[in-house]
């Protein structure tokens, strides 16, 4: 977890409200439905001799971004950055495990 003046802040999961999420997955509901009812298992890596799951953080023409991890979509995830939204993985499980896709609308 990073905190809000950290390249890799991420402020909310749109379900969770829970703050600096880890990986996520868009917004997009053609993402979605691709995808169908399956759970999202995050590939881990290595992080100061930690293994964590790998949030897919890229810095790319001088931003951060975290990859949606089943489409690839791309979300802002600089320093201090308010405004992009997505759904943290767990709470995408959680919709999943119910037999629900998640929501696709910030609102």
């Amino acid at each position: 977890m990073s905190y809000q003046g950290n390249e890799g802040w991420f402020p909310e999961c749109i379900v969770c409200h829970c703050g600096s999420v880890g990986p996520i997955v868009c917004l997009d509901p053609t993402c979605h439905d691709a995808h169908g009812l399956r759970p999202v298992t995050p590939q881990k890596t290595y992080v100061a001799g930690d293994l964590q799951p790998d949030e897919r953080l890229i810095q790319e023409s001088s931003h951060w971004w975290k990859c949606c991890q089943l489409c690839d979509r791309r979300v802002q995830a600089d320093p201090g950055a308010f405004g992009p939204y997505a759904i943290c993985v767990e709470c995408f499980n959680r919709f999943v495990s119910r037999g629900e896709l998640p929501p696709n609308k910030p609102w």
